[in-house]
């Protein structure tokens, strides 16, 4: 597992950090979603959680810690019978329109396929179907063995994490950073340099489900208990106008974008599965074209959408919290209908840095 230099350590300073490195593998050719099944290689997974002003943080509502190791996310289903710990080896692009359904929020794996059929009018396009996910309940040591294939048990990251004050939170903040890293380097890797991006940091999508609150800190059943059905939405866009020339120009060759679109472009989340036999040429993949499959992702969806600039410190108002313990189901994907989504973008890692603050966040 890679050690992360001393001068990250000193950002944990005040804030709640989870921070993932995810690698990918390097393709070739240019289009939204990734093509042929591509997938995104989840290798070392650093997990540091520091707290401090009183808050204190725990993967199964049992044991609380001003530091949490990775190592308790991924036991966490030995205390936590219930939980969702979703943590792939492999991760595919996803898409969802951030609907809760029942306490988990829809996601919808999807593959783009070349159509060969030569009496099909979509000849040579490629051709996008989805399929509805269903998070796993448990990360288990006997689902690991050589014999669980190389996503399970998921396409997407999801996992439960617990946060306790013994006083009302008047104010939380939530933030960080998604950057592209070089993991060659020594002392963990470094950050790419900015033309050298490749543009996958700006298709990573992290989003939350937030629980009402146990206000009784000791009743570890009502805890784990918690249910996010009724839970409000949150998700965050880092980098939203920041995008790569290839993925301009694939956004411009897929007809989602007009030329003269420079900086923000917004997009469709998919809503519905599109079966096989069924599949939607991309250009029509949108919600102009095809409402009954995607949806436009703005407040209308009912979640609150931060979008953060790529210069711009994210320092997410998150509203007042009671005292006691609040619980948070955590999801990190790829965006597969962002126009940064396609396989030029592959061939780097990320790394995601995410916090809670009492404070806005200003590091």
């Amino acid at each position: 597992m890679k050690k992360r230099t001393k001068a990250s350590q000193k950002r944990l300073n005040n804030l709640l950090v989870v921070l993932l490195l995810v690698a990918a593998f390097l393709i070739i050719s240019t289009y939204a979603w990734f093509t042929a099944n591509r997938t995104v290689n989840v290798d070392d997974i650093t997990v540091n959680v520091a707290t401090s002003s009183g808050l204190q943080i725990s993967a199964d509502g049992i044991d609380w810690k001003t530091v949490l190791p990775y190592k308790d996310i991924q036991n966490a289903y030995k205390t936590y019978t219930t939980s969702v710990n979703q943590l792939p080896k492999l991760m595919a692009p996803v898409s969802t329109v951030l609907e809760n359904s029942e306490g988990h929020l829809k996601m919808f794996y999807g593959v783009a396929t070349s159509d060969l059929k030569e009496d099909s009018p979509t000849y040579g396009k490629y051709l996008l179907t989805t399929t509805l996910q269903e998070d796993k309940d448990t990360f288990r040591e006997d689902l690991l063995g050589d014999g669980q294939g190389e996503y399970a048990p998921g396409y997407y990251m999801a996992f439960d994490l617990f946060l306790k004050d013994t006083a009302p939170i008047d104010h939380l903040y939530f933030g960080g950073t998604v950057w592209e890293y070089d993991e060659s380097e020594d002392e963990g890797g470094k950050h790419v340099e900015a033309t050298a991006k490749k543009g996958l940091e700006n298709a990573a999508r992290i989003a939350m489900i937030q629980s009402s609150t146990n206000s009784d800190v000791d009743d570890v059943d009502g805890i784990q208990g918690l249910s996010t059905a009724s839970g409000k939405v949150f998700m965050w866009e880092p980098n939203y106008d920041t995008h790569t020339k290839k993925g301009y120009d694939n956004g411009k060759a897929l007809g989602w974008i007009d030329t003269d679109v420079t900086t923000a472009i917004d997009y469709s989340g998919v809503k519905a599965e599109i079966p096989e036999g069924s599949g939607i040429e991309l250009s029509e993949a949108t919600a102009t074209k095809n409402a009954e499959k995607f949806d436009e992702i703005n407040e209308e969806t009912g979640a609150t959408i931060f979008k953060t600039r790529k210069t711009e410190k994210a320092s997410l108002y998150l509203g007042a919290v009671g005292a006691g313990v609040t619980k948070y189901r955590f999801y990190l994907w790829i965006e597969g209908q962002d126009i940064d989504c396609e396989n030029n973008a592959s061939g780097t890692n990320l790394e995601y840095n995410f916090k809670f603050s009492l404070d806005p966040i200003t590091e």
